[in-house]
């Protein structure tokens, strides 16, 4: 072995192989060999030139980081150097050197991720098609109500109500077509036709399929029609009989709606100057009399029939002070 390690040829080739340098010492590309005989060497070479550093290695024949194999001096190890030198980080025999680098192509075909899902110009599995909706053909009766609905949206209410009587007659206990028809009236104003029309659909009520959510409807097309007509208590009692049939948010919003017109209405219509008058004069009689109580009654009437009356409320104020209620005198003052 030490013959074959002074031929330079050979030398030269495991300096290669080892990542070292050249003869006449150039640096390797990565070697991390020994130097002189005893020395620390900084690169790897011929023995007695200096390289570009070493990395610590071990005495000969003690295996050290990168030194030589143990008893053997002059086989190189891991970057190890020439027998008694200091050996390096080089790479394994026959490897190219450095910091014990793995060979070429080592790191071999890499896998791909557990949630890989393949290429993207991979077909993606067709969704399915949703099936069109079956459409029933109409008869005759459900094509003369969708005609008189396109002329209701349209506010052709004549052209509307012809097409409901003629769904009416074409199919006379369907309800729903009534209920049309009483829409299209109450457009119309015709509200007496319309009365008519709803109570004739709910007499044919027990002879159809008894669907209480159309009988609910014609409950609520009859207290429109009161409500328009200015009797709040027929429509109350209509909007109640239409919310025992279904429970229905729009028709509860629209029997508060009723209920406060009425209030509105009934006070309106209470509103009278001239029998203002006439109970107020009562009341004057009264007080005089010294009947505070009786004349009290008499004002407050007068005050009912035009609240904006200014001599009724200092009337009222007097009879609280002579009743010993100054605080409801100033109230109504």
């Amino acid at each position: 072995m030490q013959d074959a390690m002074k031929d330079p040829r050979i030398m030269e080739a495991f300096q290669v192989m080892m990542g070292g340098g050249g003869p006449g010492g150039m640096p390797g590309m990565g070697g991390m060999g020994g130097g002189m005989p005893g020395m620390p060497g900084m690169g790897g070479g011929m023995p007695g030139m200096p390289g570009m550093g070493g990395m610590g290695g071990g005495m000969p024949g003690m295996p050290g980081m990168g030194g030589g194999m143990p008893g053997m001096p002059g086989m190189p190890g891991m970057g190890g150097g020439m027998p008694g030198a200091m050996g390096g980080m080089g790479g394994m025999p026959g490897m190219p050197g450095g910091m014990g680098g793995m060979p070429p192509g080592f790191m071999g075909r890499q896998q791909p991720p557990p949630n890989f899902r393949g290429s993207m110009d991979e077909e993606s599995p067709a969704a399915p098609k949703k099936e069109e909706p079956v459409v029933e053909e109409l008869d005759d009766a459900a094509k003369a109500k969708a005609r008189g609905n396109v002329h209701f949206k349209a506010r052709e209410y004549e052209q509307a109500l012809t097409c409901y009587s003629e769904a009416i007659t074409l199919k006379p206990l369907e309800l729903i077509y009534y209920s049309n028809k009483a829409a299209a009236l109450i457009s119309l104003k015709k509200y007496e036709e319309c009365l008519a029309t709803c109570d004739e659909a709910i007499g044919k009520y027990n002879e159809t399929e008894r669907d209480y959510n159309k009988l609910a409807k014609l409950y609520t097309r009859k207290a429109r029609c009161y409500e328009l007509m200015k009797e709040f208590d027929n429509s109350i009692e209509m909007y109640d009989k239409s919310l025992l049939e279904v429970a229905d948010d729009k028709v509860k919003n629209q029997l508060k709606k009723v209920k406060v017109s009425k209030q509105k209405y009934e006070a309106t219509m209470y509103h009278n100057p001239e029998l203002c008058d006439v109970h107020r004069e009562k009341g004057n009689v009264l007080f005089k009399a010294a009947k505070y109580p009786n004349a009290l009654s008499e004002y407050q009437e007068a005050e009912r029939r035009n609240p904006k009356d200014a001599k009724t409320q200092a009337n009222i104020s007097a009879c609280y002070l002579k009743l010993m209620e100054p605080s409801m005198g100033l109230k109504a003052a």
